[in-house]
């Protein structure tokens, strides 16, 4: 399935847009499949849903994901150090079948779920506010 991931520059590299710890950032290579230590990769169904989101402050993706699924609307997202063991057993139950509500937020509207993740193409720089 093609998604679209929405990534942040980092020292030449590419990294998860969301700030979450070090210890659980993913890092991104073009052509190489990206897989989660524990839960979901994040990413968007369409290129506009992606584009609302990113807002012009980071790179939008085209991508392969052949498990890809839509978000609930409640999900965790929240990979702060001192929350990180909820936010393991946040996955958990949810991949069990449960229906958690702690350490979640509202997923943005268009936001898939994935296994696995490999970036293929750019279809969008990151551009900055013009003063």
């Amino acid at each position: 399935m093609i998604v679209y991931k929405v990534v942040s520059k980092d020292n030449g590299g590419r990294r998860s847009a969301i700030q979450r710890v070090d210890s659980t950032v993913l890092h991104y290579t073009k052509g190489e499949t990206t897989l989660p230590e524990f839960g979901k990769v994040f990413a968007f169904s369409d290129f506009e849903s992606a584009d609302r989101w990113a807002r012009h402050c980071h790179e939008i993706w085209e991508c392969e994901a052949p498990d890809a699924v839509l978000a609930p609307s409640m999900v965790a997202v929240d990979g702060q150090e001192h929350q990180k063991e909820a936010f393991v057993l946040w996955w958990e139950l949810f991949e069990a079948g449960a229906s958690p509500t702690v350490s979640t937020m509202h997923a943005p509207s268009g936001t898939v779920l994935c296994s696995e993740i490999k970036l293929t193409r750019l279809s969008r720089k990151e551009k900055r506010w013009e003063r």
